[in-house]
C-alpha cells in the first residue's frame, strides 16, 4: 500500500504517490476485447500483505486466467516495496515461459 508520503520524504514511493490520479470508472465497465492471458501462459503474483485485496480474493481473480500463481510478501505495490524480489520472480517466469504455447485451444 502506498499511503501518504511523509513531508520531505523522497525516493520512488514519494514520486509514485505524487503521480496518483483518479481512475475512470469506464475502465471497469468496458467489455474486455483482448487479453494476453487468453493466448499465452500467465503468472499472477499475489501480494500477501495487501490490505485492500486479501490473498484469497486475489487468488479467486486468477481462476481461468493464470497458469501459475506466485506469492510475494508485499503490499499492493510490490514494484515499489520489493522491486528486487519482484524482478527475480518476473525473470523466473520469463525462463519458464521462454517459448509460450497457445492456451485454451486459442492461437
Amino acid at each position: 500500500m502506498l499511503g501518504r508520503a511523509r513531508p520531505g520524504a523522497g525516493g520512488p514511493r514519494a514520486a509514485a504517490v505524487a503521480r496518483l490520479q483518479p481512475q475512470s470508472l469506464s475502465s471497469c465497465r468496458q467489455p474486455l476485447r483482448a487479453a494476453a492471458w487468453e493466448t499465452i501462459p500467465a503468472t499472477y503474483v499475489v501480494a500477501d500483505s495487501d490490505p485492500g485485496l486479501p490473498p484469497v480474493v486475489q487468488e479467486g481473480m486468477t481462476t481461468g486466467r493464470a497458469d501459475r500463481v506466485a506469492h510475494i510478501d508485499a503490499g499492493h505495490s510490490p514494484f515499489l516495496s520489493r522491486p528486487r524480489e519482484l524482478a527475480a520472480m518476473i525473470a523466473e517466469c520469463e525462463e519458464v515461459t521462454a517459448a509460450p504455447q497457445p492456451r485454451n485451444g486459442r492461437t
